[in-house]
């Protein structure tokens, strides 16, 4: 049986599926999901945000997750770190899997793996009893957000190609305290020359591309929720469908990513798009399941 589809909603988008599921847009995602060939998305950022108490629909997404289709998503620095191994492997003339991003609960991670059973339902209930981490995270979300208030001063924005080369180099680096000959020499420039530029690492460029858009803006002023909007959206080129709000949406439309088009701000066009990807018009970008 194949993987199913995988559908991303943003905090909102998801609130909204679980506090109304007979509304005719959640009723007809909900229809697809009890198919079995679809399934929801739900990162680790998803759980930040509704283990909130601010959010008062903890207990409407648990009764959702119980009854449709969902898969975990693998930690994005898991993620990137396996798009930067699929770079170096294509820059020397090798092939390697692509990256392992959902997982049917946390055993299934590939890097860090978490408890057998691990269900998203599961990792909601312990971020609700995590309110000290969860605080620390959000504090870590907001300083981020307070610094991409450089805009024009901020290193993404004057040297585009800069924070992906020395993360690349980092990779490399640690890589080859265990394999000296891992990338064959090249440094991380070369690699990602060979290997086609940002888009050999569609995670990170697409949280990169929203980040960089949203410092450009110079009327913009960030929270920790546009943070964890553009980590949630990091996962839209391996989903069929991502729905976020109307300001990631924007971003992503004056980025020109690859998988704007299977990106919408409304939980209506999520069916029609999915068809379009069922069809073959719209491709996905692969992954390991």
């Amino acid at each position: 049986m194949p993987p199913p589809l995988i559908v991303v909603l943003d905090t909102n988008h998801l609130s909204d599926l679980a506090r109304e599921p007979s509304a005719p847009e959640s009723a007809a995602i909900i229809g697809r999901l009890e198919r079995g060939d679809t399934a929801l998305g739900i990162s680790l950022f998803h759980l930040l945000e509704l283990s909130d108490p601010r959010f008062k629909s903890a207990d409407n997404l648990r009764a959702l997750l119980r009854a449709v289709p969902n898969v975990l998503a693998n930690p994005y620095e898991n993620v990137e770190d396996e798009e930067m191994a699929v770079a170096c492997a294509r820059a020397t003339g090798l092939t390697r899997r692509p990256p392992r991003v959902w997982a049917r609960d946390t055993s299934e991670w590939s890097y860090h793996v978490g408890p057998a059973g691990g269900t998203a339902v599961d990792m909601l209930d312990a971020f609700v009893a995590m309110s000290d981490e969860r605080e620390q995270v959000r504090a870590f979300a907001e300083y981020g957000a307070q610094g991409s208030m450089m805009k024009s001063r901020a290193a993404l924005v004057r040297e585009p190609m800069l924070p992906l080369t020395l993360a690349l180099q980092r990779h490399i680096d640690e890589q080859r305290l265990r394999f000296p000959g891992y990338a064959n020499a090249l440094t991380a420039r070369e690699v990602i020359e060979r290997a086609g530029g940002k888009s050999a690492f569609p995670g990170y460029q697409m949280q990169e591309s929203l980040l960089d858009q949203r410092m450009k803006d110079p009327g913009q002023k960030s929270t920790a929720n546009d943070v964890y909007d553009e980590f949630i959206a990091f996962y839209a080129p391996y989903a069929a469908v991502t729905a976020v709000d109307r300001r990631t949406f924007h971003r992503a439309q004056m980025a020109r990513v690859e998988a704007v088009a299977r990106m919408t701000r409304h939980l209506s066009e999520v069916p029609r798009l999915l068809d379009a990807v069922v069809r073959g018009d719209l491709p996905v970008t692969e992954s390991a399941f």
